[in-house]
C-alpha cells in the first residue's frame, strides 16, 4: 500500500498515511520560530501577520521539500493563527464541525514571548 492509487476509493487511509500530529507540530514550530526571527510583533499589523503566518504554515506543510516526512496525501488542511498581546487576559477558542476521530486529527503549537503570543492550529481532514 505504498502507492496513492492503491487506496483510491477506500474510506480510510493506511496507517502510515494518516495525519501525524507530532510531525505537523514540529514543522509548525520551525515555521513560526523562523517567522519571528525575521519579524517583530506589532499590534497594528497583527491581522496581516496572522494571515501571512497562516499561509506560511499551510505552504510549509503542503509544499515542503521533505514531502515523505509528512506523507498525508489526501488530507485537507485548515490553518488558523491567533496572534495577540499578552496583558494578563485569557482567550478561549471553540470550533465545531463534523469529525471522524479515526482519520481526522489536529496539531497545535503556541509560541510565546514577553509581549505577545501566537497560537497556530492545523486541522487535517481526510478527503476520500
Amino acid at each position: 500500500m505504498e502507492d496513492d492509487e492503491t487506496f483510491k476509493g477506500e474510506i480510510e487511509p493506511p496507517w502510515n498515511k494518516k495525519f501525524n500530529a507530532v510531525t505537523v507540530r514540529l514543522e509548525m514550530r520551525r515555521i513560526i520560530k523562523a517567522y519571528f526571527e525575521k519579524n517583530r510583533f506589532n499590534t497594528e499589523d497583527s491581522t496581516d501577520m496572522a494571515q501571512e503566518l497562516s499561509r506560511n504554515i499551510r505552504d510549509g506543510l503542503l509544499y515542503t521539500k521533505d514531502r515523505d516526512k509528512l506523507n498525508m496525501p489526501r488530507h485537507k488542511l485548515i490553518v488558523q493563527v491567533f496572534l495577540g498581546q499578552r496583558k494578563e487576559q485569557k482567550v478561549n477558542v471553540l470550533a465545531k464541525g463534523y469529525w471522524d476521530s479515526y482519520v481526522d486529527n489536529y496539531a497545535m503549537y503556541t509560541y510565546e514571548e514577553e509581549e505577545f503570543y501566537c497560537t497556530a492550529l492545523v486541522l487535517g481532514f481526510y478527503a476520500d
